[in-house]
């Protein structure tokens, strides 16, 4: 029972931390969830410019939630418990 609400705490944390990221950041880290992590694609995707991408790519990167993988972007575990 302590774990359960030591989990659903964190759980809580993340979630709430997540609805403070803009609509963008929760695009992008839903793309790179789904393994899109090319930086031309998410920006066409989220209708914005490559440069404002690595903006949003850099602060989500900052946050830990995402991070640099061998092919590009990869979700963190912070990420995907965030995007839960």
């Amino acid at each position: 029972m302590l774990l359960r609400n030591f989990i659903a705490s964190i759980i809580n944390i993340k979630r709430h931390q997540y609805s403070r990221f803009s609509e963008t950041k929760k695009l992008i880290l839903e793309e790179i969830q789904k393994g899109n992590s090319a930086v031309t694609k998410i920006a066409a995707t989220a209708g914005i410019s490559k440069g404002m991408t690595y903006n949003h790519l850099r602060e989500l990167k900052n946050m830990g939630y995402i991070a640099d993988g061998d092919n590009g972007y990869i979700i963190t575990d912070a990420g995907k418990i965030a995007s839960i």
